[in-house]
């Protein structure tokens, strides 16, 4: 192939990434159509390849020098750091987090399913045999409920807050991380957290009050689930890069999945802060069940806001 056949064949694509690089130069990150952002890596890696080529064949032509500048201009936008203020923070958190829900919405709705079906699984294996529930409970755990136990005891309110705060964001992390493992981990995860919780569900219905027992779970699981779900809808998220990347090579979509999950990402570990504080220091104290049951309606209020919110921005960036 010769130098004028390289530049017939390749020349709309260098052509589009440098229509790219002008967006990208004078527009905002958050304000780049996901589109074009999927062309500018698309292309990018195209023309990578390209200068590859040309360094090979045509080394000190014209072409290899304005495809090296090109490459060269495109990889300072690709990998340029933004500086983090307060005021991105918290434009992150309000408008960027809802979007990323909004748009990941149908993963979310199946991190909920397979949630579910594990709550649903150990919850009839705990009602046809409660020794099952061994399974899923620790069962130190499991005896406490069958003597009909919720809660009580001195509390540490800070180091149960702690204790707390850190485990689910754990929890929560492993249902992300997991994803990378083809979506078994993240399945697994998601399935054994419904699985506990269905199986502990039956116990208390079967031995102990469900009154009581619902104001204890409610007040903090509301959120607490809520980002459960959501981590496990980036795990499944990566999953999906992993086995179905596109257009896209591998590991570019991975990428691209990985930076869109620290969205999410950021808004699970400040719900999982809130849930584990209310954990800690509401739930263990002696309130009516009806306050904490009011308690759980206003969280409840704040997680479907929260959903609705991401639909609404979703929806009107028109992707």
């Amino acid at each position: 192939m010769t130098e004028e056949q390289f530049i017939m064949k390749h020349q709309a694509t260098w052509k589009r990434l440098s229509e790219l690089e002008k967006v990208f130069k004078h527009t905002k990150k958050s304000k780049i159509a996901t589109k074009d952002a999927d062309d500018f890596l698309m292309h990018y890696r195209d023309v990578s390849h390209d200068l590859a080529f040309a360094r090979t064949h045509f080394p000190g032509s014209r072409t290899a020098t304005y495809l090296n500048q090109l490459v060269a201009s495109c990889h300072g936008l690709l990998y340029k750091r933004e500086r983090i203020t307060f005021k991105g923070l918290v434009h992150a958190v309000g408008t960027k987090f809802p979007y990323a829900h909004g748009k990941f919405g149908p993963q979310i709705v199946l991190a909920v399913v397979i949630f579910l079906i594990g709550a649903t699984v150990a919850g009839v294996m705990t009602a046809i045999n409660t020794q099952w529930a061994a399974f899923f409970l620790p069962q130190a755990f499991i005896d406490s409920v069958s003597r009909g136990e919720l809660g009580g005891g001195d509390w540490n309110y800070p180091l149960m807050s702690s204790v707390i705060m850190t485990n689910n964001i754990l929890v929560a992390l492993k249902a992300f991380v997991f994803g990378i493992l083809l979506g078994v981990g993240t399945v697994y995860v998601l399935f054994y957290n419904g699985a506990m919780l269905g199986a502990l569900t039956i116990l208390v219905y079967r031995f102990a009050d469900p009154f009581v027992y619902w104001s204890l779970i409610l007040p903090h699981g509301i959120i607490e689930l809520h980002a459960i779900f959501i981590s496990g809808a980036a795990g499944l998220l990566l999953a999906r890069a992993l086995l179905m990347p596109g257009l896209l090579k591998r590991s570019h979509a991975v990428i691209k999945v990985a930076k869109e999950s620290m969205l999410l990402l950021l808004g699970v570990v400040l719900m999982l802060v809130l849930a584990g504080l209310i954990e800690g220091f509401i739930t263990p104290l002696e309130l009516s069940a009806s306050l904490k049951y009011l308690f759980a309606f206003v969280t409840g209020m704040g997680s479907l806001f929260l959903s609705l919110r991401g639909i609404k921005l979703w929806k009107e960036s028109g992707e």
